[in-house]
């Protein structure tokens, strides 16, 4: 059976989850895919083209937040917070795949995520711009609450769309490092929400 170079990608992607990019060799792979060495090389130049390809199926394709969440900038507040809290988790989506046939749980997928933009220019800079959408998606939904009187005009939109997301970001890594329960997200959403509740 012919082994193919999406399968080849979602095995390495397995592995470079467990084991880390320095953690992972080329045998490692070719014995996950169950080829021979030079059968990587078909498609791969070598290791880092192979991570590279890897980053650009899971990491780096991921939608910008405008996109993610065009259907609800209209939303309230509470209900943006309901909505983000169910796509919270498009990382994790992108890597579907890979997590429920190699056997990934959220920590170690988190991991890879904090290494690949580490290691990769590209994906940092796909990081970052993701994160900057994603506070400018907080901000529309959060002033758009001010308007209409759901939010305290007190502070600036700004301000308080920052505050509320970086408790989230907090709320990640800590599920990252496996310290608070993963379901909790929308809870501590509406918590940080309810400091400026009108």
């Amino acid at each position: 059976m012919k082994t193919t170079k999406s399968e080849i990608i979602r095995k390495a992607a397995g592995l470079f989850v467990h084991n880390g990019y320095h953690g992972t060799s080329l045998n490692d792979i070719s014995e996950a895919v169950g080829i021979k060495k030079a059968g990587l090389f078909f498609h791969f130049k070598n290791k880092e083209d192979l991570y590279k390809a890897v980053l650009e199926q899971y990491v780096t394709s991921i939608p910008s937040p405008n996109i993610l969440f065009e259907e609800n900038m209209h939303c309230s507040l509470t209900e943006f917070i309901e909505v983000f809290s169910n796509k919270k988790t498009y990382f994790l989506n992108t890597m579907k795949d890979v997590i429920e046939k190699e056997e990934i749980n959220f920590s170690q997928a988190m991991s890879f995520l904090l290494e690949s933009g580490r290691l990769d220019s590209s994906c940092h800079e796909a990081i970052k711009n993701f994160d900057k959408e994603m506070l400018e998606v907080w901000k529309i939904i959060v002033l758009k609450s001010q308007q209409s009187e759901e939010t305290t005009n007190k502070y600036p939109a700004e301000q308080i769309a920052n505050i509320i997301y970086m408790a989230y970001k907090g709320h990640l890594m800590s599920k990252a490092f496996g310290t608070v329960d993963p379901d909790k997200s929308k809870e501590l959403l509406e918590k940080a929400y309810a400091l400026f509740k009108k």
